[in-house]
């Protein structure tokens, strides 16, 4: 299990009374991420760690715990399939085995057919007592909306030494929140990508400031080229997400923010005029 997940304990606690949360960053952070969240879930715990250090959470670690279900691929070409989600709604009835729950973890979800997906909408959405659920994917947009709106979605990133040294504090502090800061220098290059963050890390302090001027001038710079302006929308997305985590789930502006963002993204994939767009957001994050 990597090292510096230990960076990751504050915001685990801040994510234990979830009932549905989606993952979304590399496998590698991702997976170790839900077993640690898994283990909080079930075995909270207020000391340096965010779980209690017992056998149960061992097994929980070591991927033996019976109320800690990995929920298989068994299609194939690698899906999960609408019979394996249906046996998941079945179990997740069952009174658990020795923990006070269950949990189900659901990694490479990207990978659940849309059948499968549909399915799993109502036990997402009123999950029996003491059960929680687990995605791990790549990009959270490739959930059907209607089951990504039933998650709380949290970005996760790889580790801030992986982050190249010319970037400024800001924009490393940005980086560091971002699931795919390589993909992103990959699709826009890495002027544009540099350029991205510096604008997020402003935009997030005009939100902060209540500056609607401020975060106008932010988006009429980014709409000069579709794939830049949706890149900034899905990033600040992501530091919104991190700043609402960080105020304990209640900062208003930073969820109308999430919501307008996640609109603007969609949207900008259309024939939408980008500037009138970029407007409308921003009355909605700021009215």
């Amino acid at each position: 299990m990597p090292a510096d997940l230990s960076r990751h304990y504050p915001l685990i606690r801040s994510l234990c009374g979830l009932p549905g949360v989606a993952l979304e960053g590399p496998s590698a952070q991702t997976e170790p991420f839900a077993l640690l969240l898994a283990a909080a879930m079930l075995y909270p715990a207020e000391g340096p760690l965010p779980y209690r250090e017992n056998r149960d959470t061992d097994m929980i670690l070591r991927k033996v715990h019976p109320d800690v279900q990995e929920v298989e691929h068994k299609g194939k070409r690698g899906e999960v399939l609408i019979e394996t989600v249906r046996d998941v709604q079945m179990e997740a009835h069952l009174i658990p085995n020795q923990a006070p729950g269950r949990v189900f973890i659901l990694n490479a979800a990207d990978l659940i057919t849309p059948e499968a997906q549909n399915a799993l909408l109502k036990v997402t959405e009123e999950p029996p007592k003491g059960v929680r659920f687990i995605f791990t994917l790549e990009n959270s947009h490739n959930l059907l909306p209607t089951l990504r709106s039933r998650l709380v979605v949290v970005p996760l990133s790889a580790s801030v030494a992986d982050l190249p040294g010319h970037l400024s504090p800001k924009a490393r502090t940005i980086a560091a929140m971002l699931p795919d800061w390589q993909g992103l220098v990959d699709r826009l290059g890495a002027k544009a990508a540099d350029r991205l963050l510096d604008d997020c890390a402003a935009a997030r302090e005009a939100i902060l400031s209540d500056n609607g001027y401020r975060l106008l001038v932010l988006f009429a710079a980014q709409d000069k080229k579709r794939e830049g302006f949706i890149a900034f929308c899905q990033a600040l997305r992501v530091v919104c997400v991190h700043e609402l985590l960080a105020a304990g789930g209640y900062a208003p502006r930073f969820l109308r923010a999430i919501t307008a963002l996640d609109e603007a993204a969609t949207k900008a994939g259309g024939n939408v005029q980008l500037p009138l767009l970029g407007i409308h957001t921003v009355a909605a994050i700021l009215p």
